[in-house]
């Protein structure tokens, strides 16, 4: 590595470091003015020290979630903020007159670039969902209060193919259902049967059954049918499964989460999981969003430093700045909208990921094409 790409890469790392500082702390500091007073009042009662160590852990999980947020921005302006400083007190105009290519000179960036991928996959897949989940659990900030009351032992329905589930959940390390009440519907749409059961809990003996206690099942069908009203069983201790009824134990812990931060294994899992319910969120395509966002950062990066090398010998430094600018803060809105693209697209959520990365890494070699033909600086 040579002299001048080690010391852009100090340049680059110090700018995007500081930015990442100040946006993060400035956004920390709102969550902190708005809801610390009520996490030590709710916690302090439990003496001083439970207090201190909520007000800690709250913050230090605040941190982490703004600073996973706000990464891919901060990168993207402070390396406009760095390239900015080297145009102005001369230094890119040195090494330009020396005959030094845009793609020498963007070594550093280029390595900035590949380290902020993995970089970006860390923090989404690991500690923003270990700062959320944290908060949630412990019931910390708006977070916690959401989790809290999303939670809350109150009647819910669920759809699960053609069966249709009301039911109180009741949480704790081993979940369950309480006043269950099952509407089972044939392929014609007709309601078939109703079961209802005390209770429905795992079944201690298979991976992943459940257990109806104290069910009864009535036929139902058409009013012609001879069997209409029959009571089929009552007070039955059996497997969920001979109904028809499939529930996933590893949705049910997260169900009340949003896919983005839900931890990667969780999400995997969730992905290839056949017993969700009909309106489950789409953790397929969240599975791949979480894998085409760090790359898209990492394109971003290398195509801010080209455009702002093109520009810089065009329309002169005030300009150049404010397009990048610009051009970053589009960036980081492509970011967010990639993910509703994704979600949303009527297809394939890979095609939809493979053309939206394809698409930017277009622009970014068509970006860099440019800047690398450009050789001569031109103060304006």
């Amino acid at each position: 590595m040579s002299a001048y790409t080690r010391y852009m890469l100090r340049q680059h790392l110090r700018y995007c470091v500081l930015v990442l500082v100040i946006v993060v702390s400035a956004i920390t500091a709102l969550n902190f003015v708005v809801e610390i007073g009520v996490i030590w009042q709710e916690k302090a009662a439990a003496g001083f020290a439970a207090g201190a160590r909520a007000c800690a852990l709250y913050i230090l999980c605040r941190l982490l979630d703004n600073a996973a947020q706000a990464f891919s921005i901060s990168l993207l302006l402070g390396l406009v903020w760095s390239e900015a400083m080297h145009a102005r007190c001369g230094r890119l105009l040195m090494v330009r007159s020396a005959g030094l290519s845009f793609g020498r000179r963007a070594t550093a960036a280029i390595i900035l670039a590949a380290a902020a991928v993995p970089s970006q996959f860390v923090l989404d897949n690991w500690v923003r969902p270990w700062a959320y989940l944290t908060l949630a659990h412990e019931r910390l900030g708006e977070f916690g209060w959401k989790y809290e009351r999303d939670t809350a032992p109150v009647e819910r329905w669920f759809a699960f193919g053609g069966t249709v589930l009301r039911a109180v959940i009741r949480d704790g390390p081993e979940p369950s259902f309480a006043k269950a009440v099952i509407y089972q519907f044939n392929p014609a749409g007709d309601l078939g049967s109703v079961v209802t059961a005390e209770d429905i809990a795992r079944n201690a003996a298979a991976a992943r059954g459940w257990v109806l206690r104290n069910a009864t099942r009535v036929h139902l069908g058409s009013m012609g049918d001879p069997q209409f009203g029959k009571m089929l069983w009552r007070g039955w201790d059996g497997a969920a499964e001979e109904i028809g009824l499939a529930i996933s134990p590893e949705w049910l812990g997260y169900r009340t989460i949003e896919p983005k931060y839900i931890p990667l294994p969780g999400l995997m899992r969730l992905a290839s999981d056949r017993d969700v319910p009909n309106n489950a969120p789409a953790y397929a395509a969240w599975r791949d969003i979480r894998f085409l966002l760090p790359l898209v950062t990492g394109l971003l990066a290398i195509s801010v430093c080209a455009l702002f090398a093109y520009l810089l010998d065009r329309r002169g430094l005030e300009v150049t700045v404010a397009a990048t600018l610009f051009f970053a803060y589009f960036g980081h809105f492509f970011i967010r909208v990639s993910s509703l693209v994704v979600e949303n697209a009527p297809v394939s959520s890979i095609v939809s990921c493979l053309f939206l990365l394809g698409a930017l890494v277009a622009l970014t070699f068509w970006l860099f094409g440019l800047a690398q033909r450009r050789q001569v600086y031109r103060e304006r």
